[in-house]
């Protein structure tokens, strides 16, 4: 993550909960967002730099969120709701990212993360993902730059 730091990417995440779900983050060395069932977002940046943002937290975090951001009892949330406040927040944390790259990169849609092992190539080292807190709930935000080659023959 040698393009954003992560003293930068914590305060990148905690500017976006503040503004949106009014909630602070702290970061953590524990990384317990690993042992537990969780959505994980990603959206892809392309054109001068190429990567990736990933969002990973507890079913349970996205309730909260999702509460807050639709205004609704958290015995109301749906599936929907999860996946639309994770790929929201994950849109918002990639179009900040966006802003302190350089000219020009592009955003791709938000998406939700198939969590299945897809062979070496792919899998990420696990120091990549930041780990923080906000209202207890652990979350994890990585960025995962790559090779230029494997966007080149599009």
């Amino acid at each position: 993550m040698s393009v954003i730091s992560v003293k930068e990417l914590e305060e990148i995440v905690d500017g976006v909960w503040m503004t949106v779900l009014e909630l602070p983050v702290i970061a953590t060395d524990t990384p317990s967002v690993d042992t537990m069932e969780c959505l994980t977002s990603s959206v892809r940046i392309s054109g001068a730099w190429h990567g990736t943002i990933k969002l990973k937290a507890s079913r349970d975090f996205f309730t909260l969120a999702a509460a807050k951001v639709f205004t609704k009892e958290a015995n109301e949330v749906v599936l929907q709701d999860h996946i639309d406040v994770a790929t929201e927040l994950t849109n918002m944390l990639g179009g900040t990212v966006k802003t302190l790259l350089p000219e020009v990169c592009d955003l791709s849609l938000p998406a939700l993360v198939d969590e299945r092992p897809a062979g070496p190539a792919l899998l990420e080292s696990a120091t990549a993902w930041v780990h923080l807190i906000s209202d207890g709930h652990p979350l994890a935000v990585a960025i995962v730059e790559e090779s230029v080659g494997i966007h080149e023959a599009a």
